[in-house]
């Protein structure tokens, strides 16, 4: 197959039109580069010490701080079966987060989160993994 010569006139068409691309381009490029970023006559403001935290502030904190460790991350796995080797390997599924409610180690989370998950794997703050199942919904 080959490609047939195009007459002059189209050609100058398609050079007119690159050219007033190219020169766009150019425009675009020079209004909105950083060069006008920089401004040598900028002066530093001084940074002013904040001060002491509010009692609100101070009790958030503290909330968060004793909070903070039950929180736990929850990786969802479904169970699939290999076509060929008819082996079961694991996929992760999703993820999401969630609570120790009590001291035997309940947690709550949002239904969402396991939701037809096969298996259940919760990482606690201090990074160990344990295997989690479904009690209750």
């Amino acid at each position: 197959m080959s490609m047939a010569p195009q007459p002059s006139g189209r050609r100058f068409q398609s050079l007119l039109i690159w050219l007033l691309l190219f020169g766009l381009a150019w425009v675009l490029y020079d209004r909105f580069s950083s060069k006008d970023v920089y401004d040598p006559d900028a002066v530093p403001r001084v940074v002013t010490p904040r001060g002491d935290l509010a009692e609100d502030e101070k009790s958030t904190i503290a909330l968060f701080r004793n909070a903070s460790p039950s929180v736990v991350y929850i990786t969802t796995l479904a169970l699939r079966r290999d076509m060929f080797s008819l082996n079961t390997f694991q996929i992760p599924q999703g993820t999401g987060s969630g609570f120790i409610w009590n001291r035997e180690g309940h947690i709550i989370t949002n239904f969402h989160v396991i939701k037809d998950a096969n298996r259940v794997m919760v990482t606690l703050s201090d990074r160990s993994q344990w295997q989690a199942k479904l009690v209750g919904a």
